[in-house]
């Protein structure tokens, strides 16, 4: 499983891969004041369940996190922690590359 900040707006740093739990936290690079947003890709997890854990605190919104198989349509995991910091998301077998995103995000793909 690998994941990265390659997708428009994307900013996540991977802090430890454990078996099915990830621990994230934000990439604060562009600015000097904390911030809500996040969003990843993830590539090579089909057939698993995984944790994403948010370890600079609740950042997953009540609906769980939005997600994407091309970024352009959107749905909710309807899978946050009761503490807001963490969501799980089952990968289908043909699930190969999907996106993350703190919310059901605007893009500027062209429809």
């Amino acid at each position: 499983m690998h994941i990265d900040a390659k997708l428009e707006g994307g900013n996540i740093r991977v802090l430890n891969i454990d078996e099915n739990k990830v621990q994230l936290a934000t990439d604060l690079r562009d600015t000097t004041t904390d911030w809500f947003y996040w969003g990843f890709r993830v590539v090579g997890a089909a057939g698993r369940t995984v944790t994403f854990a948010f370890e600079d605190g609740k950042r997953v919104g009540y609906y769980g996190a939005a997600v994407s198989h091309d970024q352009i349509h959107w749905q909710w995991t309807n899978s946050a922690s009761e503490d807001f910091t963490s969501f799980t998301y089952t990968f289908g077998e043909d699930e190969n590359e999907v996106y993350f995103n703190h919310s059901m995000r605007y893009s500027t793909v062209q429809f």
